[in-house]
């Protein structure tokens, strides 16, 4: 069986995709009119290009005995805090210790 046709696999995946802006369209809504960017728009800024690993996504508020547990993935994803790994200006740091290959210029 293909991993893409497991459920488990596919449960992952809607989780994955609940912390995503695109999910959470009305937050990002209401800070797009206040002229503001999500926190995770402000990330893709700072940090280089597909090098952002994100974990922590799958916490949420620890309110479990006063509300159900998929609301509280609906609406506490990542209990308001982005933890990953990235690197931020690596181009910068390869440049100077580079004899001006091309992959670095």
């Amino acid at each position: 069986m293909a991993i893409k046709n497991r459920p488990e696999f596919e449960k992952f995946i809607r989780r994955v995709e609940k912390s995503s802006d695109e999910f959470r369209a009305s937050s990002t809504e209401k800070r797009h009119s206040k002229h503001f960017r999500t926190a995770r728009e402000n990330l893709n800024h700072l940090v280089d290009e597909e090098s952002f690993l994100e974990f922590g996504q799958f916490a949420v508020a620890a309110q479990r005995t006063r509300r159900d547990y998929e609301e509280l993935q609906d609406k506490t994803n990542a209990d308001g805090i982005i933890t990953g790994f990235c690197s931020v200006n690596s181009r910068i740091g390869r440049r100077e210790a580079c004899s001006g290959c091309s992959n670095c210029l």
